[in-house]
């Protein structure tokens, strides 16, 4: 191998393991970052968004509270879960803001389906979630879901 290709190769090599390093670098630092309850909640909020998506009803339906879930048993969440994906296809979310007090948090957001709001969280009629033994669950409130 000639020395000009065998530079450019270290090099090559130097750079992709410094590359390496500091993906990995960031990545641990986001991980650290979204540890804290703001970002655990709106976490959850986006996975929410994301279970409904992939109409994976079972999974989202886990992600309420046990009150909500003793109110609406899984087979009507299921049918009314199903219609709501069926008329407004996926849904993505904007403008999320999350305000923790203690175990509970209001959320407020947009909810868009085909670019277009249809459900609004504010600060007075916000989303919330609690924490139950430590983890995170939507409450029962006015987002929670017609029909439930």
């Amino acid at each position: 191998m000639r020395p000009s290709s065998l530079r450019r190769l270290i090099v090559q090599v130097a750079l992709t393991a410094l590359l390496v390093v500091s993906s990995a670098a960031a990545a641990a630092l986001a991980a650290g970052a979204a540890t804290g309850p703001k970002a655990k909640v709106r976490g959850l909020l986006l996975h929410q968004v994301d279970l409904f998506n992939h109409s994976r009803w079972r999974p989202l339906w886990l992600t309420y509270t046990p009150r909500f879930r003793s109110r609406c048993p899984y087979r009507n969440f299921l049918a009314v879960e199903t219609r709501a994906r069926s008329a407004l296809g996926r849904f993505s979310v904007r403008k999320i803001t999350v305000r923790v007090t203690r175990a509970r948090a209001a959320v407020t957001y947009e909810l868009l389906a085909r670019g277009v709001v249809v459900d609004r969280a504010t600060p007075t009629r916000p989303d919330v979630y609690v924490r139950l033994s430590g983890r995170w669950y939507d409450e029962v409130d006015s987002h929670t879901g017609p029909g439930c």
